[in-house]
């Protein structure tokens, strides 16, 4: 294998993420010695355009599993139409998934479940981080804890219920 075959095999399987300069670089240096195979396959591998698009694939799937708890292939959207809405959305956003609300669009869902107080993802009364509710949940200002997330009318980043430690 030549060594621009080598580089453009590497760089079609990453899903073309080499500008032609870089590619033309890639091939130079392993023309030349000045980089070996595995170096190659390193620079591919860490290319920020890379690390990009598979970043931003991966978050959207984390909010599958981590909010709506299902895979995005599972009934109502077996052809990944969801799925590939996020992607585009968090895409035309740079990946900046606060501008694109997914995580406040993936809280507020309706198929997150609910708890005492929360139904469609809303929140029914009024709530801080910190307060306790009478139905013995702590609610937190974290998206990292809990079983049950909604949002605050006067957050974009909602806050969650989970049991009090007495009541578990």
């Amino acid at each position: 294998m030549t060594p621009a075959e080598f580089v453009d095999a590497l760089n079609t399987n990453a899903g073309g993420p080499l500008s032609q300069p870089e590619r033309n670089q890639l091939v130079s240096d392993l023309s030349t010695g000045t980089r070996t195979q595995a170096q190659v396959l390193r620079a591919i591998a860490e290319d920020p355009d890379l690390n990009n698009a598979e970043f931003n694939r991966a978050f959207v799937l984390m909010q599958y599993f981590g909010y709506l708890r299902r895979n995005p292939n599972d009934p109502q959207d077996t052809d990944y139409t969801g799925y590939d809405f996020w992607l585009t959305k968090l895409n035309q956003f740079n990946g900046n998934f606060v501008n694109a609300e997914m995580v406040k669009a993936f809280i507020i869902s309706g198929n997150t479940g609910s708890v005492s107080g929360v139904e469609n993802g809303e929140c029914l009364g009024a709530c801080s981080a910190g307060s306790l509710s009478a139905e013995g949940f702590v609610w937190i200002g974290s998206l990292a804890y809990g079983e049950s997330p909604f949002s605050l009318s006067n957050s974009d980043y909602g806050c969650k219920a989970i049991p009090m430690l007495a009541d578990v």
